[in-house]
């Protein structure tokens, strides 16, 4: 078993400008036959100093749906991703593609104000063969781990739940975006 870590950088865009409204001619504007809301990611302007640009073309007629969607591309498109190759003999052959999988190792990086050393990943690419299994995970800019869900009513408490679970579940927070007056959960995969 062995896995290689690296970091793909190569789809950090500036900003994203997402093409909604698209029509042959608006006569009563007088503008052009296609609208574009533009977000631009703070992370990749200010912390990578990236200048690309991404258009993308959607059937939306909604401004605000466009918004949420350019605004959605921006947040994926704003941080370098995290890839895993893992290859193993079959002790992953009943994943495929698109199966969440928590990644733990100790050279894996801390998540920055905490100890926890655990990925959500996806798995992108799965070749299997009689030789073993050769896995390509994303974290899709640590979208995965960014993005929580809400936890389970039965779930432990924020205190007692394992790593595991808190790389998963979110805890809803107080106004200042954290758990129990603890400050290392500030912007930990919590609910605000």
């Amino acid at each position: 078993m062995g896995f290689q870590v690296d970091s793909d950088s190569s789809r950090i865009v500036k900003t994203v400008e997402l093409e909604y409204r698209r029509r042959e001619a608006d006569f009563v504007s007088g503008s052009e036959a296609v609208s574009i809301e533009r977000v631009t990611s703070d992370a990749a302007q200010f912390l990578v100093e990236s200048t690309k640009t991404t258009t993308r073309t959607t059937v939306l007629v909604d401004q605000s749906s466009a918004r949420i969607f350019a605004s959605r591309y921006s947040f994926l498109f704003g941080i370098a991703t995290s890839v895993v190759e893992l290859r193993t003999k079959l002790q992953a052959h009943d994943l495929s593609v698109t199966d969440r999988v928590q990644l733990s190792h100790p050279e894996l990086f801390e998540r920055v104000g905490s100890g926890i050393r655990t990925k959500v990943m996806s798995v992108q690419t799965a070749k299997k063969s009689a030789e073993g299994t050769v896995l390509r995970l994303e974290d899709f800019a640590n979208a995965l781990s960014q993005c929580a869900t809400i936890t389970e009513n039965d779930a432990e408490e924020y205190d007692n739940a394992s790593d595991q679970e808190k790389a998963v579940n979110g805890y809803i927070t107080d106004n200042r975006g954290i758990v129990g007056n603890d400050r290392e959960t500030h912007g930990l995969n919590l609910i605000w």
